[in-house]
């Protein structure tokens, strides 16, 4: 279950790369969201979130992580684009496009640490 946990962390890695180079491209364009953004943006979120329910797995059979911080980034991790989504609604698009980059540079940020603070 190790090994699926850390591919899942490495899809949601590779995700979030997406998203945030995506987002910051749409922010220096001027550009609307896609349906396929946002599409992006949901597949990201389920692929952490499938991250986060096998290192739960993992914490309930006995190989938890070696630091308690891997679990709130880990929470922090799956929050991020709903949190950002929130934060967006009804904004001027300007404002939309600036959230979703650095949402993005947050959610990036947030899995790095995860493997730095893992098993």
């Amino acid at each position: 279950m190790s090994d699926l946990h850390r591919l899942a962390a490495e899809l949601g890695l590779a995700l979030g790369l997406l998203s945030t180079a995506w987002a910051a491209f749409l922010l220096v364009a001027r550009r609307q969201p896609s349906q396929l953004f946002f599409i992006n943006l949901a597949w990201t979120t389920v692929v952490l979130a499938v991250a986060g329910l096998l290192g739960g797995l993992m914490a309930v059979t006995g190989a938890g992580p070696r630091d308690i911080l891997h679990i709130v980034y880990g929470v922090f991790a799956v929050a991020t684009i709903p949190v950002a989504a929130f934060a967006a609604a009804g904004r001027e698009p300007g404002r939309r496009r600036a959230t979703w980059t650095i949402a993005g540079v947050v959610l990036v940020i947030l899995v790095l640490r995860l493997f730095q603070t893992g098993a």
